[in-house]
């Protein structure tokens, strides 16, 4: 299917989305280290940041779907906007 009829509807930026362009999203969130300090029901996990901050983490797709375990105590990075720390994304598990 071409895109000529997409082309009239949306605009450059919706297309450039669509097509797999760069965007601007990469810029709103940032990676943060952290340890669980807390196991909350339904892959939910309470984070304490490097910074200090504990935020309220859930557990990425990824990580469910390749059944990591994450307990109390384990060093993780987690992906949150930059203007809000109030909830994240685990996103990877360090080893050791």
């Amino acid at each position: 299917m071409n895109n000529k009829g997409i082309n009239n509807i949306l605009s450059e930026d919706e297309l450039e989305n669509i097509e797999g362009g760069t965007g601007d999203n990469s810029s709103k969130f940032e990676e943060i280290d952290g340890i669980v300090v807390e196991v909350l029901p339904n892959a939910g996990f309470m984070v304490q940041l490097d910074n200090g901050e504990v935020v309220k983490a859930y557990m990425s797709g990824a990580l469910r779907m390749n059944f990591i375990r994450i307990l109390v105590g384990d060093h993780v990075k987690v992906k949150c906007l930059t203007s809000d720390h109030s909830s994240a994304r685990v996103i990877y598990r360090y080893k050791g």
